[in-house]
């Protein structure tokens, strides 16, 4: 590829990147994929600011005769001043005059659009299938498969594997190495109360790698001398609430009068409400004492040490008034005795 070629596609590359302040005619190839799975090949050119406008409006116009068209394989780009083309040079008056003529939009709203023919053996607009490799491409039946040529009669049986460990071939296990492999991973299901992950822990595996084991040691039945435990039943459960509610008496469903049921629900709600007051209270009290205490008993200090709002720290110190009198620990002029009194 030669320098001035480059140069040109990282110009156009940088248009395609750019929203100019007057629209530029925009050369825009792409395919044309039919609901019923057909395809054409077009080229047309778009009057717009940017190359993204101009393929919005491309395909706006494109849905309007047919809303159930794609367009595919889009490549588009600019004509400009210095523009050179191999085919017919730079452009001139002539060339110029017949982009704007049969550029979109234009007084007729009409989109002019060449189509170019597909060349035969063709799957899209860029190349053609090779269908003579794509017999070569795949898993092959027979003798011919790849796994027969290369690993027919160098793969183990798990039986064979058994007394055999893999050191980029097999080789056959040390008896004694095996024996003491087998008693290490005994004892961590032991420790282990024969939890599988417990025991991948202690050994500094993964879980697979437990019963990839457990098919080294085929001479263990291991779900039958160390069988898994069982999975923790759920600690609480909507059923067993309900259950208990059942046996102190309640009747599930109950049909009863709603409003009684709609005023036990209030007084629910009112009760927990006071108990969550009590309790911010009781929590903010010392952190109210402490902030006028370290502000000198300036209000408005106090409120953005406690990160409070000043209306939420008038209400926790008229709320606080009967137990302290924070008018007279903390007096400020500028304290509303009113109601911290």
């Amino acid at each position: 590829m030669s320098n001035s070629s480059k140069s040109a596609k990282g110009r156009q590359a940088k248009y395609r990147r750019t929203t100019f302040s007057r629209p530029r005619y925009w050369n825009i190839n792409y395919t044309e994929k039919y609901s019923c799975g057909s395809e054409k090949d077009f080229k047309t050119i778009v009057f717009a600011r940017s190359y993204n406008l101009a393929l919005h409006m491309l395909e706006q116009k494109l849905k309007e005769s047919d809303p159930l068209l794609k367009i595919k394989a889009v490549h588009g780009f600019m004509f400009h001043k210095n523009y050179h083309s191999a085919a017919i040079g730079r452009l001139g008056v002539k060339e110029w005059e017949e982009i704007r003529s049969s550029a979109f939009p234009n007084e007729n709203n009409f989109l002019f659009k060449l189509e170019i023919p597909r060349p035969e053996g063709y799957t899209n607009r860029f190349n053609k299938t090779n269908f003579k490799m794509l017999k070569n491409i795949g898993f092959s039946k027979g003798e011919s498969n790849w796994a027969v040529r290369n690993r027919k009669g160098k793969v183990l049986s798990i039986e064979e594997r058994a007394h055999k460990t893999w050191k980029g071939h097999w080789v056959d296990w040390d008896p004694l190495l095996r024996q003491a492999a087998k008693h290490k991973l005994m004892e961590a299901l032991i420790k282990s109360k024969n939890n599988r992950t417990h025991a991948a822990k202690y050994l500094g595996v993964h879980r697979n790698k437990i019963y990839k084991l457990f098919r080294k040691f085929p001479e263990v039945d291991w779900e039958k001398e160390y069988p898994a435990p069982p999975p923790p039943r759920p600690s609480s459960s909507y059923s067993d609430s309900m259950k208990k509610r059942m046996r102190d008496g309640e009747i599930p469903f109950e049909k009863g009068n709603s409003s009684d049921v709609e005023a036990k629900r209030i007084a629910n709600m009112t009760k927990a409400k006071r108990a969550k007051r009590k309790e911010t209270i009781e929590e903010m009290l010392p952190k109210i004492d402490s902030a006028l205490k370290e502000t000198g008993g300036n209000r408005t200090k106090a409120c953005h040490l406690l990160d409070l709002s000043p209306s939420v720290f008038g209400k926790l110190l008229r709320a606080t008034r009967g137990r302290i009198d924070w008018s007279k620990k903390y007096p400020s002029k500028f304290a509303n005795k009113k109601y911290e009194a």
